[in-house]
């Protein structure tokens, strides 16, 4: 098994996991993101029979 060194981990890729993802990689910071879902997967709280509905 190979393992792989990166400064950030970022776990879950939905809204706020890939604009930090984004965001610290325009820092040139060392960072890898893992989504256990596919691209595009209809699990995700903003959309589908999972949307959640916050209320203030």
């Amino acid at each position: 098994m190979e393992t792989i060194g990166k400064d950030v981990v970022v776990v879950g890729l939905g809204a706020f996991g890939s604009g930090a993802l984004s965001r610290l990689a325009e820092r040139a910071v060392d960072v890898a993101g893992i989504e256990r879902q596919g691209i595009g997967h209809q699990l995700g709280p903003s959309h589908g029979a999972t949307r959640l509905f916050p209320i203030a």
